[in-house]
């Protein structure tokens, strides 16, 4: 019985030398997959999941959690993921869903004229004139927060220049 679990001792002590020198060539990669990150938030996130997994090996996982706030299971994916890609596989995937824009070229091009000659029309004013230029041409008339979307966006695209009226004191 004795020689089993002293076998078994030299086995673990094998495996955690090869662990060892497996995460010496990966903390040099490390340091250089953090530099590469040029999103400041990203960055922090992988030295946030790193700096778990560290605590996780040398702590255990009840104080890891009390720790850092961090579920079980979350802890315990970050560390498959490190294991199965190394630090490239803990950087945060980032999943923006950015709305495509609905308008119609006709409807932009009719408001930017509009306001090429009348800069200080509102988008009340906007939404009347446009419903019936849609109804002319068949469009679906966009709505008064629509058009102000539009006249934002034009903005913001250089195209249409913002007039600031100036008030003289009295």
């Amino acid at each position: 019985m004795r020689k089993k679990s002293s076998k078994r001792f030299r086995k673990d002590r094998k495996k955690i030398g090869i662990i060892l020198r497996v995460r010496k060539t990966n903390y040099q990669n490390k340091e250089e997959i953090i530099e590469a990150i040029e999103n400041q938030k990203l960055k922090e996130a992988l030295l946030f999941r790193l700096k778990v997994i560290n605590f996780h090996e040398k702590y255990g996982t009840k104080l890891t959690i009390d720790t850092f706030k961090v579920s079980r299971a979350t802890i315990y994916r970050w560390k498959r993921l490190w294991k199965g890609g190394g630090p490239e596989a803990l950087i945060p995937k980032i999943w923006v869903v950015k709305r495509k824009k609905k308008w119609y070229p006709e409807i932009v091009n009719f408001i930017l004229e509009y306001r090429k000659t009348h800069p200080h029309a509102g988008k009340e004013i906007l939404k009347a004139l446009c419903d019936k230029f849609c109804k002319e041409k068949n469009l679906p008339p966009p709505s008064t927060s629509t058009i102000g979307r539009i006249i934002k966006y034009l903005k913001e695209k250089g195209i249409l220049k913002e007039n600031v009226l100036k008030v003289s004191n009295c």
